[in-house]
């Protein structure tokens, strides 16, 4: 970043409630001119998205999920955004029917702890761009992401 330059700041969000009060430098900003991309490395899916629209030559900071952990701070951070953990969950993970959580009724701190505590439980891609989400892999987010990268 240039120094000097203009930023503004959309929102700072703290990795747990009441985060603040321990005045701990334990958040995420989410700038305009953020670009981030959460994906899986070996999800065909995913390298398919990221062809298709050729996320990673547009300057976006690319996170395998896999081999980089979602933080607390980030995970809030994309809950901001989306507006529910929910929205962020994917019930296609293998993981979601081994574990009989389809007979279960969730709560958004179940699906809060369950992303963060399995890597497969994200719904993804899930890309940031100047504080808009783009979740998954429907045709929809898909498809809005590459006219938001034209």
């Amino acid at each position: 970043m240039e120094q000097g330059a203009n930023i503004t700041i959309l929102g700072i969000f703290f990795c747990k409630p009441g985060c603040w009060k321990d005045q701990q430098l334990c958040f995420i900003p989410i700038f305009a001119g953020m670009k981030k991309c959460y994906y899986l490395a070996n999800c065909t899916t995913c390298q398919a998205i990221i062809e298709e629209t050729k996320i990673d030559r547009h300057g976006i900071a690319m996170q395998d999920i896999k081999t980089e952990k979602i933080t607390p701070a980030q995970l809030d951070a994309m809950k901001k955004l989306a507006g529910s953990y929910e929205a962020l969950f994917s019930r296609r993970a293998m993981k979601y029917k081994e574990m009989g959580l389809k007979d279960q009724t969730l709560t958004e701190e179940d699906y809060r702890r369950l992303i963060l505590e399995e890597y497969t439980f994200l719904k993804r891609p899930v890309t940031i761009l100047d504080g808009a989400i783009f979740i998954g892999n429907d045709k929809k987010p898909v498809a809005a992401l590459k006219k938001a990268l034209e």
